[in-house]
């Protein structure tokens, strides 16, 4: 009993430091800004999983350099499954696997820890690809969830500062040609296709940080960036540095950027790697072991095997929500405004939003129905 409640007690304290619930957290600073960036992507699942990574630091096991590679590949396996919508359901069974997988591991444990995450093929469990990524964020609504978004756009602006990182909290989220962009005739202009505006107006390329959203509000470009207080050309964060020198913010603009952002997204939040004996170690575990569940059906393969085709319409089932969205020819779901989904969960949870301004989590396998009744889970 005496060992129980001691390995209880330790556990708790590990448990306070990474909550930062105790003043001296962890007890170094590069840790604890690594655990802050973790827990602000709101992934308590995980918890058990940074706690074992703390025993392990704190019984010599790894370094600190080998704990702050392990926090930073777990931040970049959730942001990147975050960023492109995969439920978060898988991870409630895949913890306590990586935390046995690691506790009997003979290399190297973050490597061990890295080379898990990458050879994990499981679709609900999987970390998305570079492309996958790339993908979201240059042809998805980035604004919505509106913390998502800060997360996303003050990570890109603190990788420049490594050593001083920023704290964004009063900053919000500026839309560079602003949302009611099209009630002017001066933003109107800047556009060759006024039909474009919604799907550009909330992507990554025409989204910053300010601390006076308010004050910029509404105006002109000139007057955005001529702004003595808080306009483009005297603010200085490196997302907007192409603010300074435009005399235009189109449709190239906004796009150029994007691609700029995104390509430094997959640079933050990197994809790990591992070395091959630790690569060979695994698959040949894997093999023997039978652990892999690749039988899953995603979305895509509803469409590529013929039971979903393009133009084929999909209805809310959801009681109070009327959404209806719309299968597009490279396997993906298109509500009512545009907006592209790859996930049924991803698509539904941003229809419900839009209709009712609810920003919750559910199934959409179970809440979006075909023409003859049935749902994406019932065909699935």
């Amino acid at each position: 009993m005496r060992n129980l409640l001691e390995n209880m007690l330790e556990y708790a304290k590990y448990y306070a430091a990474i909550k930062g619930v105790v003043a001296a957290g962890s007890g170094d600073m590069n840790v604890d800004q690594r655990l802050d960036l973790i827990q602000k992507l709101d992934s308590t699942v995980t918890d058990p999983l940074v706690m074992y990574m703390f025993a392990i630091w704190r019984h010599h096991r790894i370094s600190k350099d080998g704990l702050l590679r392990m926090l930073a590949d777990l931040e970049s396996y959730l942001f990147r499954r975050m960023v492109c919508s995969v439920s978060s359901n898988g991870l409630n069974k895949l913890v306590p696997s990586l935390i046995v997988r690691l506790d009997s591991a003979e290399d190297d444990l973050a490597e061990t820890f890295a080379a898990l995450l990458i050879t994990e093929t499981a679709k609900a469990t999987r970390m998305p690809t570079d492309s996958e990524c790339r993908q979201t964020l240059l042809g998805e609504n980035l604004y919505r969830p509106a913390w998502r978004c800060k997360y996303l756009l003050a990570g890109l602006e603190n990788h420049n500062h490594p050593k001083d990182p920023r704290s964004f909290s009063k900053y919000t989220i500026e839309h560079i040609m602003p949302q009611n962009a099209m009630a002017h005739a001066e933003w109107c202009n800047m556009l060759a296709d006024l039909d474009r505006f919604p799907l550009l107006v909330n992507s990554l390329g025409n989204l910053t940080l300010t601390a006076y959203n308010s004050e910029l509000s509404d105006g002109t470009f000139e007057q955005k960036k001529n702004r003595a207080v808080g306009g483009y050309d005297s603010e200085y964060l490196s997302i907007s540095a192409e603010l300074h020198d435009a005399s235009q913010w189109n449709e190239q603009s906004i796009a150029q950027r994007g691609a700029r952002l995104a390509d430094l997204a997959l640079q933050v939040w990197v994809r790990p790697t591992a070395g091959e004996q630790v690569m060979w170690t695994l698959r040949n575990r894997n093999a023997r072991q039978g652990e892999r569940e690749q039988n899953a059906v995603d979305f895509a393969d509803l469409c590529k095997r013929g039971v979903l085709t393009a133009g084929d319409v999909l209805e809310s089932c959801y009681a109070g929500v009327t959404a209806a969205a719309t299968v597009t020819e490279d396997h993906r779901i298109r509500l009512a405004n545009g907006e592209l989904f790859d996930s049924p969960s991803g698509a539904f949870r941003r229809a419900r939003m839009l209709e009712t301004g609810e920003d919750k989590q559910v199934n959409g396998w179970t809440v979006w129905k075909v023409a003859d009744g049935r749902t994406l889970n019932e065909l699935r």
